[in-house]
């Protein structure tokens, strides 16, 4: 399947919207692997891989927090990391 660019664009669109949205308003929160988080990086992450699963069910899909998508038959990976 061919990956549309303008799909891609509004996809990364709608997730900085989602981010802009929590603007100096995040507390950040530390993981396990001493690293942190917010939860605008948990929304962001989601609606891109989301989105991705949607418009590309047959790929590959590996993200920082860990919403994967794990098709080990694909050709294609993404790696999301907001």
């Amino acid at each position: 399947m061919e990956v549309k660019t303008e799909d891609i664009k509004a996809l990364i669109e709608q997730a900085g919207h989602s981010l802009l949205s929590y603007f100096s308003n995040v507390s950040p929160q530390q993981k396990e692997d001493g690293s942190f988080v917010t939860i605008a990086d948990q929304v962001a992450e989601k609606i891109l891989v989301d989105g991705l699963r949607t418009l590309y069910p047959e790929h590959r899909i590996i993200s920082e927090e860990g919403y994967n998508h794990l098709n080990e038959a694909s050709n294609f990976t993404w790696y999301v990391d907001p």
